[in-house]
């Protein structure tokens, strides 16, 4: 019954969606929106010539990927790591002529270290996959696609700064650079007023935030898990829409902001293995908090036991 469903779904879409299992982009039409394919060690552009005329294309997916972000934590731990490699023509010259596009990655291609300033043609991009590739700096191209949604750099092992435009990306709800080298953050990533999600966990290198990220008023999960960051900005207690809060293994966080008890609406805080030694006052006021790995009792400041007795949902 699920190959008669699939077969179904298939002929239903074979107009606008593509598979590319060889080498036969030549069959692909016209009206095709949507291509994923399935990825070889070095995919070069004869391959994907078919596709130039494919003008009105939303989706250019590896089938790898999926398959590959859920098991990137095995590939780290056994350090067998499929490394790709895509052709630099379908980078610079095929996929800025795909002005239609909506999703776009280029997960796990190696050889990918800079996108060409013509990828700026690209302003329908919503979703922007670049994780694992070789890029050093997240290139100022990027901040023109201004409808952007999600923009994952997960495991860009030579990422080391993101640029001050990366703020023009206004209607970003997603972000995750886990495991880069990043140092920092910009300020202006404080003007992602739409920001729902920040992915920050294994940056290693990360050693602070912008003082300004209580701007994010809509951020509902951050996780900061394996960072180096040794305090928090004080304007984190304005995060009121903050849900999950994750800063485990955060080995030099030694305080937590004063008015923590801000965040209304936090329902999950992972502050296990840091260095923390008291709890912020009025932590009772966390009335939503069902998830608490640990509570510290400072010897003259900081929040009581009585505090934790008034969270009823832990």
């Amino acid at each position: 019954m699920h190959d008669l469903i699939n077969d179904l779904a298939r002929y239903v879409s074979r107009e606008f969606c593509f598979r590319l299992e060889g080498e036969d982009s030549n069959k692909i039409s016209e009206r095709t929106r949507h291509l994923s394919y399935a990825v070889t060690r070095h995919n070069a552009c004869e391959r994907f010539e078919g596709i130039y005329d494919a003008k009105l294309l939303h989706t250019f997916l590896p089938l790898s990927e999926a398959w590959l972000r859920s098991q990137i934590n095995v590939l780290l731990v056994s350090r067998v790591w499929p490394r790709n490699e895509i052709d630099n023509k379908v980078t610079h010259d095929l996929l800025p002529r795909l002005t239609r596009l909506r999703v776009l990655s280029l997960f796990n291609y190696s050889n990918v270290a800079e996108l060409p300033d013509s990828m700026g043609k690209l302003k329908h991009l919503r979703y922007l996959n670049l994780s694992a590739t070789s890029i050093k700096r997240l290139p100022e191209v990027v901040s023109t696609t201004y409808h952007l949604q999600t923009l994952i750099l997960e495991n860009c092992k030579e990422l080391v700064e993101l640029p001050d435009s990366v703020g023009h990306l206004k209607h970003l709800l997603y972000a995750s650079l886990k495991g880069a080298k990043i140092k920092m953050l910009p300020e202006s990533m404080s003007t992602l007023y739409n920001l729902q999600t920040l992915v920050l966990e294994d940056c290693r290198h990360l050693v602070r935030l912008p003082h300004s990220i209580g701007n994010l008023k809509h951020l509902q999960y951050v996780t900061l898990k394996g960072t180096t960051i040794k305090k928090l900005p004080a304007s984190m207690g304005g995060l009121h829409d903050l849900q999950t809060l994750i800063l485990r293994s955060c080995k030099d966080l030694i305080e937590l902001p004063d008015d923590m008890g801000r965040l209304i609406n936090l329902s999950h805080l992972d502050i296990e293995g840091t260095k923390l030694s008291k709890m912020p006052q009025h932590m009772g006021k966390l009335t939503k908090l069902q998830n608490l790995s640990d509570f510290f009792l400072g010897k003259d400041t900081g929040s009581s036991i009585q505090e934790l007795g008034k969270l009823q949902h832990l």
